[in-house]
């Protein structure tokens, strides 16, 4: 993980059995961060207990301490500190969810991101710049964010312990990448020039013997613009066309 910004937050990790006031707070996180790392699945296993049992009469640092079996962790001291720990990162995360497919995810921003870019955008190249600013985020969360919702517009990363405990941090991180998206298209972006296809021939108007020769540009195979580029007495011929072509200009846009 990378550490975007240490967070110094009292209530982060207050004990109530091992961990004393006392104790100096950013030691209590870096302990409950290494205890996560440290049992990986079967700190998540404690972690989604205590997740589904929230606001139950189950969800308590005694019941979990006491009952629960625990045969995965080490010592008893750990598994205390890992529920001791885990209980202030769930009540500071619950509130920031989203449940796709029955799945809970940890939702970072609900933002209407498109209402503030001022500059009109290929939607594919929107979703395109925007994707390069989520592979930045998985790299700090080194996981898979989501894009879910209408529009995917509620960025969104995978409930576990250790994107809990960092909820803040890559909050804010995504947050930057948000507005550094917005500043780029809307001051920096610059729509590349589009490629028109053209096609030159030639319409023979018999009744007064008179050639018109046109041009027609196309983008995605429709007509942007016909031209009448030149004119000349009699049938259509080559050396004709080139003589008098760009001799006349008229311009019918579409």
């Amino acid at each position: 993980y990378i550490e975007y910004e240490l967070l110094e937050r009292n209530d982060c990790v207050e004990s109530k059995v091992l961990w004393t006031k006392e104790d100096n707070i950013l030691d209590q996180r870096e302990e409950l961060k290494n205890l996560i790392k440290k049992y990986g699945i079967y700190a998540q296993y404690i972690y989604d207990d205590l997740w589904n049992d929230y606001g139950t009469k189950y969800f308590s640092t005694e019941y979990y301490c006491e009952d629960n079996e625990n045969n995965y962790i080490e010592n008893n001291e750990d598994y205390i500190k890992l529920v001791e720990g885990m209980i202030p990162l769930i009540e500071k995360v619950k509130n920031h969810t989203y449940k796709t497919s029955g799945v809970e995810l940890l939702e970072l921003s609900d933002n209407h991101t498109l209402f503030e870019i001022k500059k009109d955008i290929d939607l594919e190249e929107y979703y395109f710049q925007v994707s390069l600013r989520i592979k930045e985020l998985e790299e700090v969360v080194e996981g898979e964010v989501f894009l879910e919702g209408r529009s995917g517009r509620h960025v969104c990363i995978k409930n576990t312990p250790l994107n809990a405990f960092y909820f803040e941090d890559i909050q804010n991180y995504q947050k930057s990448l948000e507005e550094e998206l917005i500043e780029y298209i809307n001051n920096e972006y610059k729509e590349p020039e589009k490629e028109l296809e053209e096609d030159i021939y030639t319409i023979y108007e018999s009744s007064n013997d008179i050639t018109f020769i046109m041009k027609e540009e196309k983008e995605n195979n429709e007509v942007r613009s016909l031209e009448c580029i030149g004119w000349y007495y009699g049938e259509p011929n080559k050396e004709s066309n080139e003589i008098f072509k760009n001799k006349l200009k008229a311009t019918f846009n579409y």
